[in-house]
């Protein structure tokens, strides 16, 4: 009986020291694991700086530099580079994708309801989206060369493509011609842009892209990166999201004189006040629109639309101060004019002037002439409705004026329709 006893003893001693031994055992593994993906995040940190001197210009070919690259494993197989600027963008529910630097045809002012998908996200989940954003660029790169995408901030990564001329050794066209708007454009912007639509599409996930120039050597990846950023600060003149490459804006830049900034918007200035007189919402969102498609066609530059944006902002203020509404309205639209000044693009700002004018025209105050011929035309009215033979022709030749004339006249003072207000005075009689 001792002797089983002590066996048993002996037993449950081994028991316990090899539970102790793979507690060790785990913890080791554990700690070893977490070391590793230390270790590999500081090894892509690390060679994300060295690209980032690279593209900035801090290294120029040489054996210096080459080694630093071949110790972080990054190799450049093919013979031409380029660089793309990739900023994530708003959640936008209602924005227009523009492609290859040109605006859609019809293009609405619908802009409402954006708000910066950073904020709404933590830490580590930005840093989610931006391994996302890489991962998903590599493999959508792949069929043209090799990718190599660094994180420039929170919210933007530079992809560094290093192209192969023959598609990567596949049977591919260099170029394509796009279906949309029959643009002849390179094979690398179809894969960007076709990279743009599955982000939106299946991750929700709304970018910008800025796309330079290629080029030979990898020195003058640096060039490349400038030329990227410029396209993508494009965005502003052409709206967000967008695809902007570099080359397109420098094909649609205008050939010499300066734009007139203050006789563009001095000219809408005008010819908007003559739309609220006739309280015209739709003539006035017409006019923002055409305004708009003046100034794209022109090629202004990003500086040059920043001005307009201020000049329109000003505008907006004047518009305000000089129209005949009520206080309330009135701080309303105080309000908007302070939404259209701190909008992050062109597009969003004449988005919001368009509002703002359909607020004035809607709200805006009659005036004594106003009130004067509408009680003359609704004298009119109430004398002949009685008659069957009385019309829209008969009360215009009252006033000497076409019946059209007349017809416009009566919804803009009344709201209603000539037909309308004649045929409820009649029902009513009937009563």
């Amino acid at each position: 009986g001792n002797e089983l006893k002590y066996i048993q003893s002996g037993i449950s001693r081994l028991k316990q020291k090899y539970e102790e031994l793979e507690l060790q055992y785990n913890s080791t593994r554990q700690a070893f694991d977490s070391a590793s993906r230390k270790l590999i995040k500081n090894r892509e940190q690390l060679g994300e700086g060295i690209l980032l001197q690279l593209i900035g210009g801090y290294w120029r070919a040489g054996e210096e530099m080459e080694e630093k690259l071949c110790s972080m494993g990054i190799a450049f197989p093919y013979p031409k580079f380029c660089l793309a600027a990739v900023r994530v963008e708003e959640n936008l529910t209602n924005g227009t994708n523009i492609i290859n630097g040109t605006n859609a045809a019809g293009w609405e002012l619908e802009a409402e309801g954006r708000e910066n998908a950073w904020g709404l996200f933590s830490a580590e989940e930005r840093d989610l989206r931006l391994f996302v954003l890489k991962n998903v660029a590599q493999e959508y790169l792949a069929p043209i060369g090799s990718a190599f995408p660094v994180s420039a901030d929170a919210e933007q990564i530079y992809l560094v493509i290093n192209l192969a001329e023959d598609g990567n050794g596949r049977d591919e066209q260099a170029w394509y011609k796009d279906e949309v708007n029959g643009e002849v454009c390179s094979y690398l912007e179809r894969l960007l842009q076709e990279m743009m639509e599955y982000l939106q599409r299946e991750l929700q996930m709304t970018i910008s892209i800025g796309l330079g120039l290629p080029c030979n050597e990898i020195r003058e990846l640096n060039q490349s990166l400038k030329q990227a950023k410029q396209a993508l600060d494009y965005g502003f003149i052409l709206g967000k999201p967008s695809f902007i490459s570099y080359e397109r804006i420098k094909q649609g830049e205008r050939e010499g004189g300066f734009f007139e900034k203050k006789s563009c918007t001095s000219r809408l200035e005008k010819q908007i006040w003559g739309r609220l007189c006739q309280k015209d919402e739709e003539g006035c969102r017409d006019l923002v629109k055409d305004f708009y498609r003046e100034i794209l066609a022109q090629g202004i530059s990003v500086e040059e639309g920043r001005g307009i944006h201020m000049l329109l902002s000003d505008m907006a203020m004047r518009v305000v101060e000089q129209s005949n509404v009520a206080e309330e309205t009135a701080e309303v639209c105080q309000d908007m004019v302070a939404g259209i000044l701190s909008s992050t693009t062109l597009p969003d700002a004449c988005s919001a002037l368009g509002k703002l004018f359909a607020v004035l025209c809607e709200a805006q105050s009659e005036t004594e002439g106003e009130q004067e011929l509408k009680g003359r035309i609704l004298q009119v009215i109430e004398a002949g409705y009685q008659n069957s033979d009385f019309s829209l022709s008969m009360c215009a030749e009252h006033f000497e004026i076409s019946p059209e004339h007349l017809s416009r006249t009566v919804k803009q003072l009344t709201g209603r329709k000539f037909i309308d207000i004649v045929n409820g005075l009649r029902l009513e009689r009937a009563k």
